[in-house]
């Protein structure tokens, strides 16, 4: 009867909560990322039979998760800043590069606005989207860029959010006229957003590195998986995405 019974319970936990088996490793992924690690999870869950949960947020948001929690495989960050700062708490194992992004001005389709610099963000009649800088990378990227530019004071943004993804619905729904987003996210909104390039004098190109987790009780399985992301497979499933994978010299002129 006992066991029946716990039978009954397991079942009805795995109807109502999915909780049948706990994931053999849990990715800690910044937003702008989702794409290709979702298809990269599901390559290597069927490879390797096992169940991978993902998590995405700003990279600040998910490092403040991992610090709370001290549980977690890998941590894939938006830049190198916000995995740094994982090293120097000691929490990386391992590391490597997954890809690279380019930050530039995503405005509404057709450019209405006629936004071609970062200081046309600064005009009144421009509703600009920005990142916030301790939560997200794209946040951080900005603020360094615009600092250099000398235009952090004079940009009065009316929305800042915590990850990349948020201000590229924002542009999609037409609640802003430019914000200052990824190469590779902007390419998510095709119909509704055109891309104004940053001119090189100001702007970063930005290193997206995926670290192993001290706390994964899973080690060879989470080096497994950062050896994908960051390998060849992965460099294709990034690039097919629209994600830059190399850097070449007009890769950081463009």
């Amino acid at each position: 009867m006992r066991i029946r019974a716990t039978c009954l319970l397991t079942a009805v936990c795995v109807l109502m909560f999915g909780c049948s088996r706990e994931p053999a490793l849990t990715v800690y992924c910044a937003a702008g990322l989702r794409p290709p690690v979702a298809e990269l999870i599901e390559t290597f869950s069927k490879r390797e039979g096992v169940r991978v949960e993902a998590v995405y947020s700003g990279s600040g948001l998910l490092l403040a998760q991992i610090a709370l929690a001290e549980r977690g495989d890998v941590y894939i960050a938006g830049d190198e800043f916000f995995m740094q700062q994982a090293v120097d708490r000691g929490f990386i194992e391992k590391q490597a590069t997954a890809a690279y992004f380019i930050p530039v001005i995503a405005v509404a389709k057709g450019n209405p606005k006629g936004i071609t610099t970062l200081a046309d963000l600064t005009r009144s009649d421009v509703k600009v989207g920005l990142g916030e800088a301790k939560s997200c990378a794209v946040g951080r990227s900005a603020a360094a860029m615009l600092q250099r530019a000398g235009l952090t004071a004079k940009v009065k943004p009316v929305v800042t959010t915590s990850t990349v993804n948020e201000l590229g619905n924002d542009l999609e729904i037409g609640t802003l006229d430019a914000a200052i987003l990824w190469d590779a996210v902007a390419r998510f909104y095709p119909k509704k957003v055109d891309i104004i390039p940053i001119s090189p004098e100001y702007r970063e190109v930005v290193t997206v590195p995926v670290g192993v987790l001290k706390f994964t009780r899973r080690p060879a399985l989470a080096e497994t998986f950062m050896r994908l992301v960051s390998g060849d497979e992965g460099k294709r499933i990034f690039a097919k995405h629209g994600y830059t994978t190399s850097l070449e010299k007009e890769d950081v002129e463009k």
